[in-house]
């Protein structure tokens, strides 16, 4: 029998329009989009595509996060690009041997030969792009997918001229798809990804629900309006043996309600607390919960290790933030499991939450994030920089200036240099590999 909220074998597969995805790819064209409302399966439909095409092509995702900004989508795809480079790349009898794209828009590339010519500091990351798809083999094809768009800006024709651009530096053997909640349209290459049709709709509830008739399928599927997310919502917070009971009055908001019921109470206590969080780790969560909420790491790991199997969460491996080619740090090999909630639940779960303590996770998670910048803007500090205790202060200094949240919920000096010593210590391997046994257990 079934569980609730086991998450599994809820992903309906859509042909058609893989097939047109695949007949887009295999013809070679400039760029393909995907949009359509959230929780709609836009996400799930790159990962089918990439799952079909790995081990024939290379495939990389990008993920736009919030806030991301446009010139960090730039550096996101120089970087994929630049991984996916045979090993011995070479034009013009020239090897391209690294990278490095430093603050703001300024990025630099080297060559294999010590010449004056043996790099190039000051170019845009548009001009280091350029240069890597030179390097890019006429025999070897790479598939980009960069997901949610939309986070790219508020502005919908920044993010047209952004795909605009990054489509008009790729070569023909690099191929672009994008997806995203703005609609798009390039010719005849934008996608609409819709709601589930009535077969789609009863394909999914049967294969959970044991005895659903076909009446009662046409009723659920008219109204929620074949929309996949609170039909995944729906399963997963009912029995199998169960006849599903569609709420008369504000629908999506009371299954939503209802989902959230059918997980464990802390489960759904800590899910609230970090929802203004983009994404949760073991890592982030432990430094941003205050003290006063009873969540060890022991734990965070394990609801965050239960939530995995839930299908509105996404598990999925990101590398370390901020790590700067610049300061010679070798290609990072080190990895946070990230666990991604779906937007339209977050968002559901913000509109719950006490706003004092929703204003404490955001300062908190601000300075996590100024804190792990200064780790490597001032590495070679780390625990030994003499201006340490100075820096620490400007960072708590930032914290008092900014910050509206009342003196009893403000971020203690005591506990800034904590976190920073935390963050250090977990960035050591990357820096001092001999010493990585002196790292806290990465997970």
């Amino acid at each position: 029998m079934s569980t609730p909220g086991s998450g599994t074998g809820h992903h309906i597969q859509r042909p058609k329009i893989e097939d047109q995805i695949h007949e887009f790819i295999e013809g070679e064209k400039d760029h393909l989009h995907l949009f359509g409302e959230p929780g709609v399966g836009k996400t799930q439909l790159l990962e089918n595509i990439s799952n079909k095409y790995r081990g024939e092509i290379d495939v990389e995702i990008i993920r736009i996060r919030e806030h991301n900004g446009i010139g960090q989508v730039f550096k996101n795809l120089a970087w994929k690009i630049y991984e996916n480079l045979p090993e011995r790349a070479t034009k013009n009898d020239r090897k391209l041997t690294g990278i490095s794209l430093g603050a703001g828009a300024s990025a630099g590339v080297s060559w294999e030969n010590t010449g004056p010519e043996a790099s190039k500091p000051t170019q845009t990351i548009s001009n280091i792009i350029q240069d890597c798809v030179g390097y890019y083999p006429d025999d070897k094809r790479l598939l980009i997918c960069i997901d949610d768009v939309h986070k790219i800006s508020d502005n919908d024709y920044k993010v047209y001229d952004v795909l605009e651009e990054i489509s008009d530096l790729l070569p023909e053997q690099i191929v672009l798809i994008s997806s995203g909640q703005i609609t798009y349209s390039n010719g005849d290459t934008a996608i609409r990804v819709g709601k589930f049709s009535k077969q789609q709709t009863s394909t999914m509830l049967t294969n959970h629900f044991i005895n659903l008739s076909r009446e009662r399928i046409a009723e659920i599927h008219k109204k929620l309006d074949g929309h996949p997310l609170y039909i995944n919502l729906l399963i997963n917070s009912n029995d199998s043996n169960e006849s599903p009971e569609i709420p008369k009055y504000d629908i999506q908001e009371e299954i939503q309600r209802r989902y959230l019921q059918s997980i464990p109470r802390e489960h759904r206590r800590f899910l609230r607390i970090t929802s203004p969080l983009p994404f949760l780790s073991l890592e982030t969560c432990s430094w941003v919960l205050p003290d006063d909420i009873p969540f060890d790491r022991t734990m965070i790991k394990d609801i965050l290790y239960d939530l995995s199997g839930r299908s509105i969460i996404r598990k999925e491996k990101i590398q370390y933030l901020y790590v700067d080619p610049e300061m010679g740090v070798p290609e990072p090999d080190l990895f946070w499991t990230g666990y991604f909630v779906h937007d339209t639940l977050r968002e559901f779960l913000q509109q719950n939450m006490e706003p004092d303590m929703k204003k404490i996770i955001k300062e908190r998670n601000r300075m996590r994030s100024l804190c792990e910048r200064r780790v490597h803007w001032f590495w070679d500090a780390a625990f030994m920089y003499e201006d340490r205790d100075e820096m620490i202060e400007d960072l708590y200094d930032d914290h008092k200036k900014k910050t509206t949240l009342p003196a009893e919920d403000q971020i203690s000096l005591a506990e800034i240099d904590s976190l920073f010593k935390k963050i250090s210590k977990m960035y050591m391997p990357l820096y001092f590999p001999d010493r990585s046994n002196e790292s806290d257990e990465n997970n």
